[in-house]
């Protein structure tokens, strides 16, 4: 039973992120990093636009009234940062699924997160156009990213 439950949960994300496919297709988005240089003035100027932040982007929130169309979690050191505290995101978010029980919310959608070039014992990245499949790491969230929006 505890198998069938597994399964019906696994086909409902698929579901779920199937209907982010080509979503956005000939349109721009922006990713957006959370380096020291990124001011809250600078994402005004994207505010309408189509955009995917990820980590503790949050942080700025009280700065700007931009807000990410989309937002993702795959590090688990990020996620215990403030697990205990976590934060109102509205935007819909993508997780890796080896650190999805981390963050509960409902608006999450699993990924898996492909770690192939792991076994090789160096880096090397690949590049997933299917969200469906997984997506590759690339030792950076923002690479995870840029897939993410490639398969929308």
């Amino acid at each position: 039973m505890e198998y069938l439950k597994g399964i019906k949960k696994k086909l409902k994300n698929k579901i779920s992120i199937l209907k982010f496919k080509n979503m956005h297709r000939g349109k721009r988005a922006f990713v957006i990093g959370n380096g020291p240089s990124l001011r809250a003035n600078d994402l005004e100027l994207i505010k309408n636009e189509i955009s995917i932040a990820s980590n503790k982007i949050f942080l700025i929130f009280g700065k700007t009234s931009w807000r990410p169309t989309y937002y993702s979690l795959i590090d688990a050191l990020v996620i215990n940062e403030f697990r205990n505290n976590p934060p109102d995101i509205k935007a819909p978010i993508f997780c890796s699924e080896d650190v999805s029980d981390l963050f509960v919310n409902k608006n999450t959608n699993k990924f898996n997160l492909l770690k192939d070039w792991y076994s090789n014992k160096k880096f090397i990245p690949g590049f997933s156009n299917n969200l469906l499949k997984g997506l590759y790491g690339g030792e950076c969230v923002t690479y995870a990213n840029i897939q993410i929006l490639w398969f929308m």
